[in-house]
């Protein structure tokens, strides 16, 4: 079962089974992800200044909100279907990946 809005990089995910087993190779994805975004924004803060190392947190927690509301939306949205969840999965693995991305654009103090 692959979507075609989905990214490649899912189709393993999508080829796991039913639906149970794509979701649980979702979150597992999302591990990883999370985890990448926590190591790239500990690269990040490491060189700045004490005040920008403050906003750029305060900013981070503020992203980390609006990231699982947003995501609380899309579930929401499906949440009549079987796919809410993978829905959701998958929005908090591209707005994880997404948000790495610009830490990663960050000058290095």
């Amino acid at each position: 079962m692959v979507l075609p809005s989905v990214a490649a990089e899912y189709e393993r995910c999508y080829n796991a089974g039913n639906t149970v087993e794509i979701n649980d190779c979702l979150i597992d994805e999302f591990g990883k992800i999370d985890l990448q975004l926590n190591q790239t924004y500990q690269k990040t803060i490491k060189g700045l200044t004490a005040d920008s190392k403050k906003a750029l947190t305060e900013a981070q927690r503020a992203w980390i909100q609006f990231r699982d509301k947003e995501c609380s939306a899309v579930y929401e949205f499906w949440k009549e279907g079987s796919i809410r969840n993978t829905k959701h999965m998958v929005c908090k693995i591209e707005k994880t990946r997404q948000r790495t991305t610009e830490l990663r654009e960050w000058p290095s103090g």
